[in-house]
């Protein structure tokens, strides 16, 4: 704990009220000498006039001192309250994007003074709304404890978001001086991703997978989907023989069903800085991960095998919750960082997608080369691996959120990747690619079951 004069405190509490107030009433007189018009100076202003007034009346003298020793009095008191005063926080260690968490406080008192009028100011940077200011109108008696709590939504995005420090303003009864009560521990909230429910992708099996899965493939397996009766082969099941047709033709007979497997997927997630837009919650890059998380848990309930590429990071191939989390605990701790690599992550990465398999690209699209992307898309197609685009409106997230003297500009470039996006999302269907287009403030899931009934 460590005590600081208070002098400034409101400037840091309406850090933005210069940009709010009306450019006339900048021009007052008291608003633009707000700074020396308060109660300290009045109060100073009245020792001046006794000590003018003692000049010709010694009554003038006794006021000017008596006024004095009240203000010292009420100095001593104050700087005395506020060193007894000790704040501490209490906060929960994990919470869900969007859920509203609950953060405790206490408040004690080790003086011999009772406090009143105590304000509060905490800052959680996990909330869009991240100042919280709490007044606090009950009297905290001597050497006494206080308890409360205030509600913050964890709408910032998932991450690990950090409290400033806890402040406390004290100030004496008249408020002609305020002193600043900070505690200096830091606390953490790590905030996980709220998962949407997603429809599902018109995939198709891997000809190459072995693994057991949701898709049926036209080839030798074991399913209930009946596929024909062939001669029998050393090594095939018994309990496959058509006993019956046998004894009829003379010769083992085998039925054959579908094979049922897996489909191997590759998501890529793009998290080059040159594409993305926004502010915490309200950015692309988080939208892109809430759809990469989402998709990745569908498939992973599907029993499907994933594999995932970013920019800065790659995960092996696997399955099965463990691997869920891991590729989880990656997308989690992504953010945007400026790709210095000339080819783009499909290229980088194609010699790992295994053959028959599916690509899942996630992410929005601004200052990459997309003529490039797609060159690599179709390669993609062509070696027989599906491709699956889910692409997010970079504009939807800066325009007419920017007003002053950048609102024009941001808006003419807010418009042009919409148009860029678009025209590309349209010669991604034309080539018959499955592609959707994600826009800010609509559910992911709605998004994209919208798309596959325009298509």
């Amino acid at each position: 704990m460590r005590t600081v004069r208070a002098r400034k405190w409101r400037e840091m509490v309406r850090a933005a009220e210069s940009d709010q107030v009306h450019p006339a009433y900048r021009g007052y007189m008291y608003y633009a000498r707000r700074r020396y018009f308060n109660k300290l100076s009045l109060l100073a202003s009245n020792v001046g006039l006794f000590l003018l007034i003692g000049l010709y009346a010694r009554v003038g003298n006794v006021l000017a001192l008596a006024l004095l020793l009240f203000l010292g009095y009420l100095y001593l008191k104050t700087r005395s309250l506020a060193e007894g005063i000790h704040a501490r926080r209490k906060v929960p260690a994990k919470a869900t994007e969007c859920e509203k968490v609950v953060i405790e406080f206490e408040i004690e008192n080790r003086s011999a003074f009772a406090a009143t009028d105590l304000l509060l100011i905490d800052h959680f940077n996990g909330a869009l709304a991240a100042r919280e200011i709490v007044w606090i109108d009950d009297q905290l008696p001597a050497h006494g404890v206080l308890h409360g709590s205030y509600a913050k939504t964890c709408d910032a995005g998932m991450g690990i978001f950090g409290f400033s420090e806890l402040t406390i303003v004290v100030s004496d009864p008249l408020g002609v001086f305020e002193f600043l009560v900070t505690s200096d521990v830091m606390q953490n909230i790590e905030v996980y991703p709220k998962l949407e429910p997603v429809p599902q992708l018109p995939l198709h099996g891997s000809r190459e997978s072995f693994h057991y899965g949701l898709y049926d493939l036209p080839t030798r397996g074991t399913s209930v989907n009946f596929a024909g009766i062939r001669d029998y082969a050393r090594g095939d099941p018994l309990r496959f023989i058509a006993w019956r047709l046998s004894v009829r033709n003379g010769r083992l007979l085998v039925k054959e069903f579908e094979k049922i497997a897996n489909t191997e997927i590759a998501v890529f997630l793009n998290m080059d800085a040159r594409d993305h837009m926004g502010r915490k919650s309200e950015s692309t890059w988080e939208y892109s991960k809430d759809a990469a998380l989402a998709l990745l848990t569908q498939q992973m309930a599907n029993g499907n095998t994933i594999q995932f590429f970013s920019n800065a990071r790659y995960v092996e191939s696997g399955r099965g919750e463990a691997h869920t989390n891991l590729i989880a605990r990656v997308i989690f701790n992504l953010v945007p960082t400026p790709d210095a690599n000339k080819e783009n992550l499909v290229e980088r990465y194609r010699h790992l997608i295994p053959m028959a398999s599916t690509v899942l690209y996630v992410g929005p699209l601004y200052g990459s080369d997309t003529e490039a992307l797609l060159r690599s898309f179709l390669k993609l197609r062509h070696e027989g691996i599906e491709v699956v685009c889910v692409l997010v409106h970079p504009s939807s997230f800066v325009a007419g959120k920017v007003h002053g003297e950048m609102k024009l500009f941001v808006d003419s470039n807010a418009w042009r990747a919409d148009t860029a996006i678009e025209k590309f999302a349209l010669r991604l269907a034309r080539e018959g690619l499955t592609t959707y287009l994600l826009a800010n403030r609509k559910p992911i899931g709605n998004s994209m079951l919208a798309a596959r009934q325009a298509r």
